[in-house]
């Protein structure tokens, strides 16, 4: 199902604006190292980190939905629902992961660091498709990540 959700949120975020052109574009203020970084982890701890940061993601989103014209706001609350979902659900495996997973030091910096660049994010709430794009460069990461974990 979080496949499912994650493509969702990514194609809406792909529909949001008025095109579409140059989304995959990298940025230069993008978490790249802790997203390569975030490979190395054990199963637990990329659940811990996918959680955490789509939290992270929602508060982003939430502030966003504020500032985004009303004809695009279906589709805004759309994406926070699905955020929404992927984060409780995500948070309901880390409570039956073992506190091992939860306490890593690894997990706890990169989480930080990720959560920094985010709120950095935030102050440009202005700018419609740098945010969308870093949404989208964000879950397209999180969606590699999470196809990385093994059963």
């Amino acid at each position: 199902m979080f496949h499912l959700w994650s493509n969702r949120s990514m194609s809406t975020l792909k529909t949001l604006g008025n095109s579409t052109a140059g989304l995959e574009v990298s940025l230069p203020l993008f978490p790249q190292r802790q997203y390569d970084q975030a490979g190395h982890l054990t199963a637990g701890q990329k659940v811990v980190l996918l959680s955490e940061t789509f939290g992270a993601l929602l508060n982003v989103s939430v502030a966003w939905s504020s500032n985004i014209s009303s004809s695009s706001q279906p589709r805004i609350d759309r994406l926070n629902s699905d955020l929404h979902r992927q984060k409780t659900e995500l948070h309901q495996c880390v409570h039956l992961l073992s506190s091992s997973s939860s306490s890593s030091s690894s997990v706890t910096k990169l989480t930080k660091r990720i959560k920094v660049h985010l709120k950095a994010l935030k102050k440009s709430l202005h700018q419609q498709d740098l945010l969308r794009s870093s949404l989208l460069a964000h879950l397209v990461r999180l969606d590699l990540l999470a196809s990385s974990i093994s059963p």
